[in-house]
């Protein structure tokens, strides 16, 4: 539920509308158990995105901080309101 939202249109605000993403991660057993919720981030960059209002499904980045030797796994993407 670590979702951040980045490079707004100008005039415009967006919010998320998806609260929580279920993220896959690989890696050995034990270093994937000792991954916690808070190392996860996702971050939607709206610089690409039209300047519309409304709900808009947006591509995101996932970031795993503090292990390397877990990765995250797939494609990603959540839903923002953009309002002016």
């Amino acid at each position: 539920d670590n979702i951040e939202i980045i490079n707004a249109p100008d005039g415009y605000t967006a919010t998320n509308v998806t609260q929580s993403r279920g993220i896959t991660i690989r890696g050995s057993e034990e270093a994937v158990a000792a991954v916690s919720a808070s190392q996860l981030r996702i971050v939607a960059d709206l610089k690409d995105i039209s300047a519309a209002t409304g709900s808009q499904t947006v591509p995101v980045k996932v970031y795993l901080d503090g292990n390397s030797e877990v990765g995250v796994v797939g494609d990603y993407n959540i839903v923002v309101s953009i309002s002016r």
